[in-house]
This record gives C-alpha cells, sequence and structure tokens, in this order.
C-alpha cells in the first residue's frame, strides 16, 4: 500500500494532495487499522478471562493435589496470592480447609471431591472460605481426578476468586 502511494497509484494516492500528503494518510490508515486489531485482541482476551456463570476471574489462582484416600492436599503455589494477606493457618488436609469453609459449602466441597471419581472434569463449585480478618472470600473449584503411577486416584484443581459473592 505504501510502495503504490509512493508511486502515485493506489486508493491513497489522490491528485489533489502532496506527495507526502498521501504517504501521510496511508500510514493514518496502517495505525487505525493496528489499533483496531489490538483493541479487538483485548476484547477477546478479556471476555474469555471472565466466566459469567461462576464470576471466576482469571489470575489469583493456586493449583492443588488432593489425595482422597488419606485427605492430603499438596498447593503448588503460594496461598497469600489467592488470600491477597496471610493465609488462615496451615490447609495442608482436608479437615483443614473444612475448618474455614462457611458451613453452608462443607458438604458441596466434600462431595465436589469426594464423590465423584470420573476421569472427566467436574462442573465449577463455588463456594466461600474464611480469611483471617473474618470476611468471606468466594472461590471458584475447578478439579478433576488423575490416576497417579499406583493406579491411585488423586484429585488435581485449581482454585480462583470469584468476583461474585454469596449470601449465608
Amino acid at each position: 500500500m505504501i510502495y503504490y502511494t509512493n508511486h502515485q497509484h493506489g486508493p491513497f494516492f489522490l491528485k489533489g494532495l502532496h506527495l507526502n500528503e498521501s504517504l501521510l494518510l496511508a500510514l493514518s490508515y496502517l495505525s487505525a487499522t493496528a489499533l483496531l486489531i489490538v483493541f479487538i485482541r483485548v476484547l477477546k482476551h478479556s471476555t474469555n478471562s471472565f466466566n459469567p456463570d461462576t464470576g471466576r476471574i482469571t489470575g489469583k489462582g493456586v493449583i492443588y493435589s488432593l489425595n482422597p484416600r488419606t485427605g492430603i492436599l499438596h498447593w503448588e503455589d503460594e496461598l497469600g496470592s489467592l488470600f491477597e494477606q496471610q493465609v488462615p493457618n496451615k490447609l495442608d488436609t482436608m479437615d483443614d480447609v473444612m475448618q474455614w469453609v462457611h458451613p453452608h459449602d462443607q458438604g458441596k466441597l466434600r462431595d465436589h471431591w469426594l464423590l465423584n471419581d470420573s476421569p472427566q472434569p467436574r462442573p465449577p463449585l463455588v463456594f466461600r472460605i474464611q480469611m483471617p480478618q473474618g470476611e468471606w472470600l468466594t472461590l471458584v473449584d475447578n478439579s478433576c481426578v488423575l490416576l497417579d503411577e499406583e493406579q491411585q486416584s488423586i484429585i488435581v484443581g485449581n482454585w480462583q476468586a470469584s468476583q461474585y459473592h454469596q449470601d449465608s
């Protein structure tokens, strides 16, 4: 496009304009196109990172693995990044976690973890956990069952913050 405009041809060459003005017009068109592409990419990325059903926000997540036989949790990431502050004590076992989960959500989370041995991804679970200062943080759990080297079930999942807040 710039080549043809520079050689006085093409849609951006106008005989009434100076040669430099035609080049400026072509460059303006290219700049506007580039900005439009960036805008569309950002818009597409931001809509993919938000799930309207769960309110899950991309980022601010932690990955875990849970051994359902022993109840031991292994966290891959720093839990403080999810809570944005001090973590409520140790969360090394399923029972430790359940102490901080909202009473109405404890059964849902336990069932979510233990009742489904299917290797298919489970539907996301929205639940609340109490923060050290007493506020409730709404989280989304996405998990599935995998087999370890001994062909035993291991639950692998992640927790991410949700922008939705559930009522008690």
